[in-house]
C-alpha cells in the first residue's frame, strides 16, 4: 500500500486495538493482506466462488480491498474495466459486502468497492473478522471483454490484532 492509504488503515487498526485495551487485553497488531484463491469467469454469466479462512491465533481488521483483473486473451495486460461483479460474504454474520437484496441485486460491479493495489479501495470503518471466521467471495461476469474468460485476484488488505489473553470475543470500537 502507499504512504497515504497507510495512515488511514493504521488508523482504524488503532481504533479497534483501543477497544480491545479498554476491555483489559493487551494488543499487538501487524499490517496483513489475505488474498482468495484465484477466480476465474469463463463466460458471460459465468460464477466462481471461492473461500478466505482466517488464522485461528488473531482477529483480522479488515480495511479495504484490491483486485487485479486479466482478460485470458489479453496476456499480462490488466483491465480494471472489466465487467466483473462482486459479492463478499461474511456466511459468520450473513453480511453480504457487496450487494443489496433488498435493491434486487446479487453482484455489484467492483469497480463500486475495490481499488488496485497502489490504489486500494478503504473501507468507512473497520470490519473485524474473528479467528477461524471466513468469507466467501462471488465474482461473475457481467459483460463480454471480447468473449475472453476473466480472471482475477481479490486481496483484503488490513491488520492482524493479536490480544494477550488471547480471546475470541468480537469487541467494536465505540462510535
Amino acid at each position: 500500500m502507499n504512504i497515504p492509504y497507510d495512515a488511514d488503515a493504521k488508523l482504524m487498526a488503532d481504533d479497534v486495538g483501543l477497544a480491545y485495551r479498554r476491555a483489559g487485553f493487551g494488543v499487538t497488531t501487524r499490517y496483513y493482506t489475505y488474498s482468495f484463491p484465484h477466480l476465474t469467469v469463463a463466460t458471460l454469466g459465468a460464477v466462481d466462488r471461492q473461500q478466505l479462512q482466517i488464522d485461528s491465533d488473531s482477529f483480522f481488521v479488515w480495511c479495504g480491498l484490491a483486485i487485479q483483473i486479466f482478460a485470458q486473451g489479453i496476456i499480462g495486460v490488466e483491465n480494471f474495466d472489466a465487467g466483473l461483479g462482486l459479492k463478499i460474504l461474511d456466511p459468520q454474520t450473513g453480511y453480504n459486502l457487496a450487494a443489496s437484496s433488498a435493491a434486487g441485486v446479487e453482484h455489484l460491479p467492483h469497480q463500486a468497492f475495490t481499488g488496485s493495489a497502489e490504489a486500494p479501495y478503504l473501507f468507512a470503518y473497520p470490519y473485524i473478522l474473528g479467528p477461524g471466521s471466513r468469507l466467501i467471495a462471488s465474482a461473475k461476469q457481467q459483460q463480454g471483454v471480447d468473449g475472453q474468460p476473466i480472471d482475477a485476484d481479490l486481496s483484503c488488505i488490513g491488520f492482524r490484532l493479536y490480544t494477550s489473553p488471547y480471546t475470541k470475543v468480537l469487541i467494536y470500537p465505540e462510535h
